[in-house]
C-alpha cells in the first residue's frame, strides 16, 4: 500500500526508496518486540515446549523457564528483560531459579549481551539463580568478550534442558526424592 501510494505521489526511484525504508522500519518494529516462551515439560516426556500454545505441559515448582521466540539485540534487549521480570513477579509460587533457553538466538550484539549479564545480577539481587542453556559459540564468545559470561556462573550453563532440570531438582531436594 505504501509502495502504490508512493509512486501515485512521486517519481518511481523516489517511490522505491520510501517503500524500502517503511519495509526496514517495520521489520525493525516487528522484531524489536518482545515474544518470550514461557516452557513446560510435555506430560510423559523429556520435552519444553511453550505452555501458552500447549496448556497440558507441566512447569516445575519454584523454576521458570523462558525462551526468546526471536533472536535478542539491541532492539529488543530491554524488552526481553522486562517481559522475563513480569513472568518473574506475576508467578503465583516464588521463584528461585530462571532458565533461559538461548536456543533460537544465533547471535549477540553488546547491548544484548550487557543485558543478559545485567538480568543476571539482577536475579541474584532478588535471590533467584539465573540459568542458561542452548548457548552456541559464538553466542558464548559474544557474552565471554562483553564481560557478561563474568556475571554468569559456570555452573549454570548448560547444554540440554534434562540436564539443567536435573541440577535445579538435585538443588532443591534430597537425590531419593529426584529418583
Amino acid at each position: 500500500i505504501v509502495a502504490l501510494l508512493a509512486v501515485l505521489t512521486f517519481e518511481t526511484l523516489q517511490a522505491l526508496l520510501i517503500a524500502v525504508v517503511v519495509s526496514l522500519l517495520a521489520l525493525v518494529w516487528r522484531a524489536s518486540q518482545a515474544k518470550l516462551a514461557v516452557l513446560g515439560r510435555v506430560p510423559d516426556r523429556l520435552d519444553f515446549t511453550d505452555i501458552h500454545r500447549h496448556p497440558e505441559n507441566v512447569t516445575l515448582p519454584g523454576l521458570l523457564m523462558v525462551r526468546p521466540e526471536n533472536g535478542l539485540f539491541f532492539a529488543n534487549a530491554e524488552a526481553f528483560r522486562e517481559s522475563i521480570i513480569a513472568e518473574l513477579t506475576s508467578n503465583t509460587e516464588p521463584v528461585k531459579a530462571v532458565l533461559l533457553d538461548l536456543g533460537a538466538t544465533t547471535d549477540l550484539d553488546v547491548p544484548s549481551a550487557d543485558m543478559l549479564g545485567d538480568l543476571g545480577e539482577e536475579l541474584r539481587s532478588r535471590d533467584v539463580r539465573f540459568m542458561v542453556m542452548h548457548m552456541i559459540t559464538p553466542v558464548k564468545q559474544m557474552l565471554e568478550s562483553a564481560g557478561a559470561l563474568e556475571k554468569i556462573r559456570p555452573q549454570d550453563i548448560f547444554v540440554e534442558p534434562a540436564e539443567a532440570v536435573l541440577d535445579y531438582l538435585s538443588s532443591q531436594y534430597d537425590d531419593a526424592r529426584i529418583l
